[in-house]
């Protein structure tokens, strides 16, 4: 059924029919397999385990490839928490990459500790 619901958005998922990997070699077998397909990972869980919605289980299991990348800083936004905006705290930051030559604006990132969040908005006029 997910994988209906996700071919209907195009979205950059793969969804695996469901399988038994009872030894970490299936394990890395798996990850690899989604890895070539340009997935990001894939999750493990204890198959007497439930989905428990909106909390951490240690019987489930991100396994994803780490990636790094360097971005150029090119400014912030304004918060949308009154939390934040009474702190005079960013929302978010904006990273961009050179492609072609050219800065192009990628991504935000707002999920930050809020120490990084409070450095960050002490130094955003320097962008």
């Amino acid at each position: 059924m997910l994988s209906k619901v996700l071919k209907k958005v195009k979205s950059k998922f793969i969804v695996l029919a469901p399988m038994y990997l009872g030894t970490k070699k299936d394990i890395k077998r798996a990850f690899l397999k989604v890895i070539a397909r340009n997935g990001e990972g894939i999750v493990v869980k204890d198959l007497d385990s439930g989905y428990k919605f909106n909390s951490k289980t240690p019987k489930w299991y991100k396994v994803k490839k780490e990636v790094e990348e360097d971005y150029v800083i090119l400014g912030f936004t304004e918060t949308n928490s009154k939390e934040y905006a009474d702190k005079k705290w960013i929302g978010a930051i904006e990273c961009g990459l050179y492609k072609s030559g050219k800065l192009e604006k990628v991504m935000q990132v707002g999920s930050m500790t809020n120490e990084i969040r409070e450095y960050a908005s002490k130094i955003k006029r320097r962008f």
